[in-house]
């Protein structure tokens, strides 16, 4: 379980980059259609993105999610 936590040193260079996007709200606009986009073209390789949205709209953002 350490190696979990703290990864060893040779494959600290293979690890993806966590990126945290945060949104107000759920429901479709400006702001969630162009995240939506900029998460579907990141290298799943390098990159895990996290969304984190607020509860107000009718979540319509997780169903463009890929």
């Amino acid at each position: 379980m350490e190696d979990k936590i703290n990864p060893k040193e040779d494959n600290k260079n293979n690890l993806k980059k966590r990126i945290i996007f945060v949104v107000t709200q759920s429901e479709l606009g400006g702001a969630q259609k162009f995240l939506s986009q900029l998460v579907g073209h990141l290298d799943s390789e390098q990159f895990e993105p996290v969304i984190v949205c607020g509860a107000d709209g009718n979540g319509e953002i997780l169903q463009m999610l890929p």
